[in-house]
């Protein structure tokens, strides 16, 4: 199993069932993750980061009263700017086009697509943390470089 760098990696899981939490929390242990909480609301995730600061959230897109890109945009909206900088990755079972869009409209930073490997989990996240721009800001970036001299 791939081992994250930085013994000290805080993860927050955000998901409302509780067999996916699971399942991720134990992917992000066999990769040495040092300190991981869950969520299984936007609400109870939102109390966690009142008081705490995870190197990344990993958000589930549908979820029971407030969906996971609500969070997100919380997130990005926060007047401390540690947590709007927070990566994001948005898990979703729905199709990547759907959750493409909604991922980069919310401010996520990655987003992976269920039924997912540790593989998966882990390389976005390590992406994520190497490489902290939004989908937004990567689309906003290719665009700005493929547009004509004087545009």
């Amino acid at each position: 199993m791939t081992t994250l760098n930085g013994s000290a990696l805080k993860v927050l899981v955000v998901d409302d069932n509780a067999e996916m939490r699971l399942l991720m929390r134990s992917l992000l242990e066999s990769a040495a993750v040092a300190e991981i909480r869950e969520a299984g609301s936007v609400d109870s995730a939102w109390e966690a980061l009142a008081g705490w600061r995870p190197d990344i959230a990993l958000v589930d897109y549908q979820m029971p009263g407030t969906e996971g890109g609500r969070l997100i945009e919380w997130i990005r909206a926060a007047p401390d700017p540690t947590l709007a900088r927070l990566p994001v990755i948005m898990i979703t079972g729905h199709s990547a086009s759907e959750t493409l869009a909604r991922a980069t409209a919310s401010g996520a930073n990655d987003f992976i697509v269920k039924p997912f490997n540790a593989r998966v989990l882990l390389s976005r996240i390590e992406r994520c943390l190497r490489d902290p721009r939004t989908i937004a800001d990567m689309v906003s970036e290719r665009h700005r470089g493929s547009a004509p001299e004087g545009a």
